[in-house]
């Protein structure tokens, strides 16, 4: 309060920082937001995510296949693929399989989770990508893992997936916002 009384600039730019948190925060990350007012910061209650690389048809399916011979189980991937789409939240757009926020032990810890069996195949799938972004690697394991279920089921099903998530930073995480 001293400090604001002395320094009206200071009060200033912490009014609008405040405020533009209050009017924008259930606007999610700022990939969504729009127009040319659009600040040029980034700020960590935004979740900037790098992007991602789109991978083609055939880095896709050998994936895929690297997933399957991976020693994992269908209802591990499954499983992880579930818990990374069930971090997000529509209320202010965050989370999600984007950003892999999953492995952060905010959210791998949820008991839910499984947190041991869950941080197992993050660890595989973290091994084998090479180049893939852990939030598609975590993906299109699940998306292997449906198909395989369904061939085993008798029934042949290609799952599509767009690629192209990009993996956060942990010092970009707010982890205070998810307790």
């Amino acid at each position: 309060s001293e400090r604001f009384r002395n320094d009206h600039e200071a009060f200033k730019d912490a009014f609008a920082r405040a405020w533009f948190k209050l009017t924008h925060r259930d606007m999610g990350p700022k990939v969504r937001y729009m127009g040319p007012e659009v600040p040029g910061e980034n700020l960590i209650w935004q979740d900037p995510i790098p992007a991602g690389t789109q991978l083609s048809g055939s880095a896709v399916g050998d994936f895929k296949q690297k997933v399957m011979d991976s020693g994992l189980s269908v209802r591990e991937l499954v499983k992880a693929a579930w818990a990374s789409a069930s971090t997000y939240r529509r209320s202010d757009h965050r989370g999600g399989a984007n950003g892999a926020h999953i492995r952060f032990d905010e959210l791998k810890n949820w008991k839910v989770n499984d947190p041991e069996e869950l941080g197992k195949v993050l660890a595989k799938l973290d091994e084998i990508r090479g180049d893939v972004s852990l939030a598609d690697a975590i993906v299109l394991g699940g998306a292997a893992a449906v198909e395989k279920a369904a061939r085993d089921g008798g029934f042949n099903v290609s799952v599509d997936v767009t690629t192209g998530r990009g993996d956060a930073k942990r010092e970009d995480f707010d982890a205070e916002s998810w307790e």
